[in-house]
């Protein structure tokens, strides 16, 4: 996620880039299939019906076979990025977007996506999980989590969750966190037999 304010006078807009990956992975770690969903958010408190201009990276291709070039090695990333497909908001005028993938807007009041976008190219995953699941009894099992970041200190991830679903007959979930650990909230959703667990903020490697 990425956010920009930009100021004019009194008024000004946030820009939110969220996006979210999906990967499956063989139990030994390999990944089967990989895709990121993302949306460039706008909100706007600008006065009046004034015109901006968001420029998106240059060398952005769209529908286009080829690898991803995005590496979480590099806080900036690198190389083309690749989108499967896009779609924008009803306000965006793409005259000059084929030219030099610049985006024109006259932004209505309030929050909206300014643009939709996926990308299925293969790419290098923020975080590796390993999940150890052992019998621990006759109606019992123990589950140990790790989740290592595969990026730099000098790159940060900001409000992580994960999930994992339980057998439907569950009933009951104990947690234990490592020692020193800080940040990270962990619940047991019964009603969708579900755990999930949250962490503030990751900057390692």
């Amino acid at each position: 996620m990425f956010l920009i304010m930009c100021i004019c006078g009194c008024a000004f807009v946030i820009l939110l880039g969220l996006f979210f990956d999906h990967i499956i992975l063989w139990e030994q770690g390999y990944i089967l299939t990989s895709e990121i969903d993302g949306t460039i958010q706008m909100k706007s408190y600008l006065t009046g019906n004034p015109k901006i201009h968001l420029a998106l990276n240059e060398d952005l291709s769209i529908g286009r076979n080829g690898a991803s070039g995005y590496d979480y090695r590099s806080s900036a990333g690198g190389g083309v990025v690749i989108l499967a497909d896009c779609n924008f908001h009803e306000s965006v005028h793409l005259d000059s977007f084929d030219v030099d993938r610049t985006l024109a807007l006259v932004p209505p009041d309030g929050e909206f996506p300014v643009m939709n976008y996926r990308m299925t190219q293969e790419f290098k995953p923020p975080f590796r999980i390993n999940a150890l699941i052992e019998e621990a009894g006759m109606y019992k099992a123990e589950v140990i989590l790790k989740i290592r970041a595969d990026f730099p200190s000098s790159v940060t991830a900001n409000t992580i969750s994960e999930q994992m679903p339980l057998p439907s007959y569950t009933t009951r979930v104990s947690f234990e966190l490592e020692a020193g650990a800080v940040g990270q909230t962990t619940d047991f959703k019964e009603g969708n037999r579900k755990l999930e667990g949250s962490l503030k903020k990751a900057c390692f490697s």
